[in-house]
Order: structure tokens, then C-alpha cells, then sequence
């Protein structure tokens, strides 16, 4: 988990850099318009942008974190430890495709965004459901244990999916 950790300023710089570059390079409204349609990568839009970049990322780092486990797992849990590193390796290879259809507008993105963040979000239970079931209960003062994962994880899945089927800036910025 340690060097997890070392992986999130390095993560925030990137969010933050890449979050200045859409801001600064994001679509302008022609001389003498009044007022700019919705569209282009801009507004709530930027929310889900930095998303689409970490997400590969923090995926990779969470496989790559798995790996030190293997020293002293056994039967089952290389089994699961195995699952969960093909996952995340998946789950990366996935975010990356996402992330260039999304900075190319791409009409799929939406779709494509909305089955990524599900995904995530029932690989999230999966997992879950796997480790109590193979390591038994979680101790009471672990992070998942503490309510917000579940409260967070389905919460953000819900959110994002209905802005990205529903807003206007999303129907209008992915058109290619």
C-alpha cells in the first residue's frame, strides 16, 4: 500500500497538467458571438476528462501493487491474486482505448464510458464479495469497512453514467 501512496502526487500532477491543457486548449466561440454552444471539453466535462486519464494509471498501480503478495499466497489466493492482476491489467488496457476515444470525440465515448465505470463498479463488489469470502470478515477499522467505498464507488458509477447519457455538452462535443 506504501508504494501505492508514492504513486498519488505523481498521479494529482498529471490530473492537474492535463486539466490545465483542456482548459487552455478547449474550444472558443468565433469573434462577434454572443454566447458559445456547449461543447468541447470544458465545464463538468472536465471532471470525467481527468477521470479518463488516471483511471489507466491508478488501474496499472493497483495490478503492479498486487504483485508483492505472491511471496506468501497459496493455493487460492494466487488463484485470486492472479484474477485480480489479469483484471486490473484489463481494466487498463480498457481506460487507455477510452481515454483516446474520448481526447479524439469520439461518438461511442459516452457508451463506451458508461460500460467502463459499471464495470468498475461491479468488479468493485466482486472483489469485495472474494476477499471476505477467502480472508474472512475485513477488521472493523479497515477503509472498507468504514461505509464510504460503498457509498462512493456506487455513487460516482451513477452520477457520471447519467451525465454522460444525459448532458448536452456530451452530445455535442462527441460527434466524430
Amino acid at each position: 500500500m506504501e508504494e501505492f501512496l508514492r504513486w498519488v502526487p505523481l498521479l494529482l500532477v498529471l490530473g492537474i497538467a492535463l486539466a490545465i491543457l483542456v482548459y487552455n486548449n478547449r474550444n472558443r466561440p468565433a469573434p462577434g458571438v454572443a454566447k458559445a454552444e456547449l461543447v468541447g471539453i470544458a465545464g463538468w466535462l472536465l471532471f470525467p476528462a481527468i477521470m479518463v486519464v488516471l483511471t489507466p494509471l491508478a488501474a496499472a498501480a493497483n495490478g503492479i501493487a498486487h504483485i508483492p503478495y505472491f511471496k506468501s499466497a497459496d493455493g487460492i489466493e494466487i488463484a485470486l491474486l492472479v484474477g485480480s492482476i489479469a483484471i486490473n491489467a484489463g481494466f487498463a488496457i480498457a481506460s487507455f482505448i477510452l481515454a483516446t476515444r474520448f481526447f479524439q470525440y469520439k461518438r461511442e465515448t459516452p457508451n463506451l464510458y458508461v460500460v467502463l465505470t459499471v464495470a468498475a463498479l461491479v468488479y468493485f463488489l466482486i472483489d469485495y464479495l472474494l476477499v471476505t469470502a477467502v480472508f474472512g470478515p475485513l477488521p472493523a477499522n479497515s477503509e472498507a469497512n468504514q461505509g464510504a467505498p460503498f457509498i462512493g464507488v456506487p455513487g460516482f458509477s451513477v452520477l457520471w453514467a447519467i451525465y454522460m447519457k444525459m448532458s448536452v455538452r456530451v452530445q455535442n462535443t462527441f460527434t466524430r
